[in-house]
């Protein structure tokens, strides 16, 4: 609802759509955001570690060299935890993946 929108919200209506962009990125590096989509990644399951993981991902594709974005989610470990989702879904990739090679091998 517009008529719900914060004084901050409202001000970002305003810049286009880059601006936009370059300004909430400058807030999730400059308020130390990225330590907190780290942790979640490290700490939850399901939608929201998920959510963190894609989250994480749009982050990294950020070159701007004035924000460090990279440099941030190195430090804060970002790569430990796409590693640790990675690992815990490994397992689960490859069962779906086993039990599908076997109905369609087998049912013929």
């Amino acid at each position: 609802r517009a008529g719900s929108l914060g004084t901050i919200d409202k001000e970002l209506l305003g810049f286009s759509s880059r601006a936009r962009h370059d300004r909430i990125l400058n807030d999730i590096v400059a308020r130390g955001a990225i330590a907190s989509f780290v942790a979640i990644a490290l700490e939850k399951h399901g939608k929201l570690r998920m959510i963190a993981i894609k989250t994480l991902g749009v982050l990294s594709e950020d070159v701007s060299p004035s924000r460090g974005t990279r440099l941030q989610l190195c430090e804060d470990g970002a790569a430990q935890a796409l590693g640790c989702t990675m690992m815990d879904c490994l397992p689960r990739l490859l069962k779906k993946n086993r039990n599908a090679y076997a109905s369609v091998h087998f049912e013929q």
